[in-house]
């Protein structure tokens, strides 16, 4: 039985006193409620909405703040999930050869010439791998959408995992900057040997391929969501 626009209306008002930040948070509360309305509906109760609203709150939801816990369980299972498909995904390209490879390149560093032309070269390619996730993330989730004062979970900590290597990239440079005297050793010499450079350089490498992917993962999972929500839409 399809609800009346006053009932969904009625529903949308009560839910947004709840102020859920996250907009996949909100669609799937909404979509329960609005089930369960129906269903309430079609089971004959005509009641006014804001009595059936209030019955079926104390008899799923119940206490002072119902949907609180349920927002944070559902961050926390999200985040836990994507830290743990970034390491799959890290499992998947770091395959024996590849590993090989890598190895064999952070070897062939310990060889190169220790001075500021090497150090500078090294640092810029780790600069544009570390920033590589960011940008892919940022323009591969554009075009989710959210209601007006709410964030999408899912931009958010894939956003939050794109960025990690640059901050540890930053970190770590203003740790080497203060242990160096400056930048005036670093510029001469360089603070690391070039060896050590390539063994981050290959470790960005490996996160942001995997970064890219789940972020790849991610907008295919949101598309098949979206498809299923309009064949099953009544």
């Amino acid at each position: 039985m399809r609800l009346l626009p006053t009932d969904i209306a009625y529903i949308d008002t009560r839910l947004d006193e709840h102020g859920l930040k996250y907009q996949e948070v909100y669609d799937e509360i909404r979509d329960h409620l609005l089930l369960a309305m129906e269903t309430s509906r079609a089971n004959g109760d005509e009641r006014d909405i804001e009595l059936v609203y209030n019955d079926m709150m104390a008899a799923q939801f119940p206490g002072y703040y119902p949907f609180e816990r349920i927002a944070i369980d559902y961050e926390k299972a999200y985040r836990a999930k994507i830290k743990k498909m970034v390491w799959k995904n890290a499992g998947h390209y770091l395959k024996p050869l590849n590993a090989i490879i890598l190895g064999l390149a952070i070897v062939a560093g310990y060889y190169l010439p220790e001075n500021k032309t090497t150090y500078a070269i090294l640092i810029a390619v780790l600069l544009i791998i570390a920033a590589m996730p960011v940008v892919y993330a940022h323009t591969k989730l554009a075009n989710i959408k959210t209601d007006e004062g709410k964030q999408s979970i899912v931009k958010v900590h894939i956003m939050s995992s794109a960025s990690f290597f640059i901050f540890l990239y930053l970190g770590i440079t203003g740790v080497n900057f203060f242990l160096n005297d400056g930048w005036s050793h670093t510029a001469k010499t360089g603070s690391r040997p070039p060896g050590a450079n390539l063994f981050m350089i290959a470790f960005a490498l490996i996160y942001t391929l995997s970064v890219m992917r789940l972020c790849r993962q991610e907008i295919k999972g949101l598309a098949l969501n979206t498809d299923a929500a309009i064949i099953n839409k009544p």
